[in-house]
């Protein structure tokens, strides 16, 4: 008898002598991946002579990629026939949960070596990589012309939605393209890219592009001095890596025009030479900027203003508009304490920058948006992480096949792949898939709401508020170069705030011990001071004398044997010397060396008094702001040394 062959993954093997097969007599060992149904079937009776087999009667198991045959001799003294028993589904000669483990394999963004680590990890048999690969290349093509079919169904729904929202079949649509290597901002050398067109009211894309610059079949032949044997070459692109994206709109433009479709309106980026080469092509296009680009553009104009004047801080530049304009009344509230800046030179600098973009303000007062594209392409990323080459084969644009797929239907699309292929959808999958789509589907609710768009802007401002502060309060700790310098050099440390104790209610005080407190006060009235605090905890107590600023009256010193003398503390004609400060001790030490910006009405009095209490001086304010780039009033301090501490 022999084993039928799955392709890719089993051979062909003789069980007439089990000792020459390729079975394993250690089938107890490790775990299996097993479709319970289909095992219950083999084991419900012999081949031959039809009585049940007993799963603790295999002698034998052959490992075929994800499942396995068993080999469970029948226990009749007569008949003891050799049964094989499959541990899953095939279609044909290959096994469903090969193909779906290619499948997830796509899906999750992952590759042959991080799936055989998972598998490992859980004492699985490992899957070789040219059987991962061969179910790859088995579902690759069926997820391309799942992609296709969307991009179809995608560009009917895109027009139907513009007649009924503008009356005519002129569609406008949004362009973005990605690379599979980062980039950041100096290196353009990436191997491959993809661009996606997708349509402004449904959000959806209506085509798509793969460029690749390599094919590693084609590489390895050459480099053996052969012709390359019959493959899939997915290699199209000669030219820079910089050159892809403008390529790529270009050829789906001319593939919507030469369909039919009427596109006047491109949304892109300022990135790119795009739309200048688009026009020698197609003259009738107009071309929409996208406004997160040209927030960023304008932004980084004046991040570059920053250097020049320190007064043009983080804090300062802002997206939004200044909504002074409409209100000369209200504060600024992105500015340093409320007040307008009044540095000339950086007024003709922002004038400076401003005139560049006045220049296109009728272009710049109508902008799209590509933030679906950029969505898109997040996607890609997550099916074809940056760290890992996919580009070389057909892997790459069988992921972004899946992401198009993904980002027009949602995760059922795998359930849709399955049924193409003839594997069963499975009922946990499409499970799974319609929850996450249904969440997905919630998120986005939320997220286009205001009061979740006004949070995100709370958490953000925050959060930078925050490591600011921290940073300041730390000094120099990480940076380019930071290290050159004396390592003995000690930076100061800007202590922390001290901050005042909350009271706290209690629900219940059955679960907390109780402590008992007493005060000696320096008299019995309203306004008198207090000279002792004791307490008691069960065996433990506590007590602490608190010089006074007022004297203690005759009739409290007979009761309590505290008298103040020369400004020390007697208790019974006995000294004591305190070991705690009131918050009218720290208020003394700093308030003076706070004198100075009160009389500058930098700080107000009260102000004064609780930076004091805070434990903060003038020198850790004059430190916080060194470290600081924002150029507060504090910088016309005036000179330390001339003031009267």
């Amino acid at each position: 008898m022999y084993v039928p062959e799955p392709a890719g993954s089993d051979v062909s093997v003789s069980f007439n002598d089990l000792e020459n097969s390729r079975y394993d007599s250690s089938w107890r060992e490790g775990r299996r991946v097993v479709e319970l149904g289909v095992l219950a079937d083999g084991l419900s009776g012999c081949e031959k002579c039809g009585i049940p087999l007993h799963f603790s009667h295999s002698i034998g198991v052959l490992t075929c990629g994800l499942c396995s045959f068993l080999k469970v001799q029948c226990k009749n003294t007569i008949c003891q026939y050799l049964n094989t028993i499959p541990t899953g589904k095939r279609h044909g000669k290959i096994w469903d949960a090969n193909t779906k483990l290619a499948t997830g394999m796509m899906h999750s963004g992952i590759g042959p070596s991080q799936v055989n680590a998972l598998l490992s990890s859980l004492n699985i048999p490992t899957v070789s990589t040219r059987t991962l690969q061969n179910r790859q290349n088995e579902l690759g093509t069926v997820m391309e012309k799942v992609a296709e079919d969307t991009k179809r169904s995608s560009l009917h729904e895109e027009i139907q939605a513009t007649l009924e929202s503008e009356g005519t079949d002129e569609l406008t649509v949004s362009v973005d393209a990605g690379w599979q290597k980062r980039g950041s901002g100096r290196s353009f050398d990436s191997l491959s890219g993809h661009c996606s067109m997708i349509g402004s009211h449904t959000g959806k894309i209506i085509d798509y592009e793969v460029r690749s610059k390599s094919c590693r079949i084609c590489e390895n032949a050459t480099k053996a001095g052969r012709v390359p044997k019959d493959h899939d070459c997915r290699k199209n692109w000669e030219g820079s890596s910089k050159a892809m994206e403008r390529d790529m709109v270009v050829d789906m433009v001319t593939k919507m025009v030469d369909k039919g479709v009427n596109i006047t309106k491109v949304v892109a980026d300022e990135d790119t030479t795009t739309f200048s080469h688009l026009r020698t092509i197609h003259n009738n296009i107009t071309k929409i900027s996208d406004r997160n680009h040209i927030r960023k553009t304008f932004s980084s104009n004046l991040y570059g203003l920053q250097p020049k004047h320190k007064s043009l801080s983080t804090k300062v530049i802002r997206d939004s508009w200044c909504s002074h304009v409409n209100n000369p009344k209200q504060k600024y509230t992105a500015l340093s304490y409320g007040k307008p800046m009044r540095d000339s030179h950086l007024q003709e600098s922002l004038q400076t920058v401003c005139s560049k973009f006045l220049k296109y303000s009728i272009k710049l007062s109508n902008l799209g948006s590509t933030q679906a594209n950029e969505s898109f392409n997040k996607t890609v990323s997550m099916k074809a992480p940056k760290n890992h080459h996919f580009s070389s084969s057909a892997s790459l644009n069988y992921r972004v096949a899946a992401s198009v797929a993904e980002k027009n239907t949602g995760q059922t699309y795998v359930v849709e792949v399955n049924r193409r292929v003839g594997l069963s959808p499975g009922k946990h999958t499409k499970k799974f898939c319609y929850l996450r789509d249904s969440q997905s589907r919630k998120r986005q609710a939320i997220a286009r709401t205001k009061k979740a768009k006004r949070r995100r802007i709370e958490l953000k401002a925050k959060k930078c508020q925050t490591t600011s502060c921290k940073e300041i309060r730390e000094g120099p700790t990480y940076m380019s170069g930071v290290g050159i310098g004396d390592p003995n050099s000690a930076v100061k440390e800007i202590p922390r705030p001290s901050s005042v104790p909350q009271l706290q209610s209690l629900s219940s005080i059955k679960d907390h011990s109780l402590v008992f407190f007493d005060l000696e006060t320096t008299g019995l009235a309203r306004t008198s001071h207090i000279l002792q605090v004791a307490a008691v905890c069960g065996d433990e107590s506590f007590s602490t004398y608190v010089m006074p600023k007022e004297q203690i009256t005759p009739s409290a010193s007979e009761v309590t044997g505290l008298k103040l003398n020369n400004g020390a503390l007697y208790h019974n004609e006995r000294k004591y010397a305190l070991s705690a400060y009131c918050y009218q001790k720290v208020v003394k030490r700093n308030i003076p060396s706070l004198q100075c910006l009160v009389d500058k009405n930098v700080l107000s009095a009260g102000m004064a008094k609780k930076v004091a209490g805070s434990g903060l001086d003038f020198e850790c304010l004059r430190l916080a702001h060194s470290r600081s780039a924002d150029d507060t009033t504090m910088a016309n301090e005036p000179d330390t040394n001339k003031v009267d501490r």
